[in-house]
């Protein structure tokens, strides 16, 4: 066998080694897809009451104010009953 025969084949062979492999990854990435379609939804397609249902409302700390009150309700309410 001649050298550039030799280069000719171990081209081929690896040319067609790489078909391979990029006809399997296409396949995958095929199918990955196919299956995020079905089981993904966008924004849009969704319906205003799933929309709501799928909201969340954060909560901080510093969205509140407390205010300690040292007067008890027992007392509160013997106070107004006395003013009546």
């Amino acid at each position: 066998m001649k050298s550039s025969s030799f280069k000719e084949v171990i081209r081929l062979q690896f040319n067609a080694l790489m078909m391979i492999t990029i006809k399997g990854t296409l396949k995958q990435k095929r199918k990955l897809l196919a299956r995020r379609f079905r089981q993904e939804m966008l924004f849009c397609e969704m319906g205003e009451a799933k929309l709501n249902e799928q909201g969340n409302v954060d909560k901080y700390s510093c969205d509140t104010t407390t205010f300690l009150c040292y007067i008890s309700l027992f007392e509160y309410l013997m106070k107004k009953s006395v003013q009546r």
